[in-house]
Order: C-alpha cells, then sequence, then structure tokens
C-alpha cells in the first residue's frame, strides 16, 4: 500500500508528541515518533489539494494549524505499454503508452 508522510510540528516548532491525535483532510491519525504522519494512499484526493490540519495533544485543547499542508494527489497505477511492430520483421518495434 502506497503511503504519504509528513512532519507535524506545534507552533514552537517541536514535533506533536508521539500518539497526539491529528484530523486533515476528515480522516484522524495517530502521530508517531518524531513527529511523523502517514497517511495511506486511500485517504488522498482525487486531486491536489491544500487544508490546515488540527491536532490534539495530551493535555491540551485541538488547535488547528496555522499554514496549509499541502495533500497530493492519490497515486495511480501507470497505463500499461502497449508493443506494436511496424513494417516487416526486420524492423524494429516501438512502444506507447
Amino acid at each position: 500500500m502506497e503511503m504519504w508522510t509528513i512532519k507535524s510540528q506545534n507552533q514552537e516548532e517541536k514535533h506533536i508528541h508521539k500518539n497526539s491525535k491529528v484530523s486533515l483532510n476528515g480522516h484522524e491519525y495517530t502521530v508517531g515518533a518524531g513527529g511523523i504522519i502517514t497517511v495511506p494512499n486511500d485517504h488522498l484526493p482525487e486531486t491536489a489539494t491544500s487544508a490546515k490540519a488540527t491536532a490534539t495533544e495530551t493535555d491540551h485543547f485541538p488547535t488547528e494549524g496555522t499554514s496549509n499542508v499541502a495533500i497530493p494527489a492519490k497515486k495511480v497505477a501507470s497505463a500499461v505499454p502497449t508493443l506494436a511492430q511496424e513494417g516487416d520483421r526486420k524492423s524494429q518495434w516501438r512502444c506507447g503508452l
């Protein structure tokens, strides 16, 4: 499964504590070691967008981020290449997508 990771920081530019909750783009995630949040590919939007995250640290009120996070578009499978032979058997093959 494809994943996208972002690093979270609080207003003092320190990592948000491990096991804190972060809401982003309608989904809630748990912060891992070093302030890392991992977002599965199926939670990414169809087109790239940006949004503010809301973090909830232990013993703190939920806080909305001060800047937008760039959220990439969902990764999709590549097109299957097709091969076609042109001319006689000695000619080269060409590949098109």
